[in-house]
This record gives C-alpha cells, sequence and structure tokens, in this order.
C-alpha cells in the first residue's frame, strides 16, 4: 500500500525530529551543567590563578579538587577527634560542642571557645581543663598545619608555584589550619 509507505516515512521523520529534540535538549543539559560547575569555582581557584597570572586548565582545576578533598578527608577524623576531646573535658554532648566548632575551615581559638564551654557548663574551667583544651587544641592545629603543608606541597609540584607561597595562600584562605 503505497499510503501505508508514506506514513511509515512520516513516522520515521516524527522519530528522528523528537530524537533531534531530546539530543539537543540534553546537550542542552549538560552544558548547562558545566556553566554550573564552572561557576562553582572555590575562592582559592581565584587566588592560584592570581599567582600564576593564567586561568587553571581543566586538568589543574580537577587536580585542585581532588587535592583539596583528599585534605578535607584527611581532616575530618581530626575534627571529630577534636570534638570528642572538647566533649569528654567539657562534659558536654558531642552535638553541642560541635555547634561550637561548626567549620573545619575555621578552628575557633581557646580564648573564643573557653567562656562559650564555661557558659554551657555553668562554671570555670578549672586549671587542668585549660590545660587539657590547650593541649587539644595544639594537637589539632599541628595536625591542620601538617595537612596545609602537605596539600601545599601538591600544589607546589602540579602548578610550579612556589610552595611558601602556596603555604600562605592556604593559610589565608582558611584552608587547613
Amino acid at each position: 500500500m503505497p499510503g501505508h509507505r508514506m506514513g511509515e516515512d512520516a513516522v520515521i521523520r516524527f522519530g528522528r525530529g523528537i530524537a533531534t529534540r531530546v539530543a539537543v535538549a540534553a546537550m542542552s543539559l549538560v552544558v548547562l551543567s558545566l556553566a554550573a560547575a564552572a561557576e562553582e569555582r572555590p575562592p582559592l581557584f581565584e587566588r592560584l590563578e592570581a599567582k600564576l597570572q593564567r586561568p587553571l586548565s581543566a586538568q589543574e582545576g580537577q587536580r585542585v579538587r581532588e587535592l583539596s578533598a583528599g585534605a578535607a578527608a584527611e581532616l575530618e577524623p581530626v575534627h571529630a577527634r577534636y570534638i570528642r576531646d572538647v566533649a569528654a573535658l567539657a562534659e558536654q554532648p558531642e552535638d553541642v560542642v560541635a555547634a561550637l566548632v561548626p567549620e573545619l575551615a575555621e578552628p575557633p581559638t581557646v580564648p573564643t571557645i573557653v567562656p562559650q564551654l564555661e557558659r554551657r557548663m555553668n562554671r570555670p574551667l578549672s586549671l587542668v581543663e585549660h590545660r587539657r583544651l590547650i593541649e587539644a587544641d595544639q594537637a589539632y592545629r599541628r595536625t591542620r598545619i601538617m595537612v596545609r603543608d602537605s596539600l601545599a606541597r601538591r600544589l607546589s609540584e602540579l602548578l610550579a608555584l612556589d610552595y611558601s607561597q602556596l603555604r600562605v595562600i592556604l593559610r589565608e584562605s582558611r584552608l587547613a589550619g
């Protein structure tokens, strides 16, 4: 039947049209996703690009993300231990202490956290408790500095930037220490 063949051709053309539109829509989503990912650039990227005096390549950007994520993953158990230590010292639940020490990127100083803990405890810290808090804080900071320095070394190798400059960038970016 000649009309039947024309109908099949129309369905095929229609199907191809849909497939083309679906492909274009999918490609648009990919482009939008890539654009959104590009906009979600960490502030560290800007600092590194300023030092390099050029944009990071896609590969460098990906590697910087991986290295930064690795450093953050290294710090998570250190942060958790610090929370546990301070919670045990202050005889407070870990979630209460975690609320006082919310971010990995910005550890509180002992003078900042002591009044908050004392309010929660409804009493001043004893000298022994204060000393233990200082020791926990110093151990936490030493580990953060080691992680930051390791990240600076890796970034120095990747980007051929001066290690000491990267340490400053990471410290000023409040990454790992």
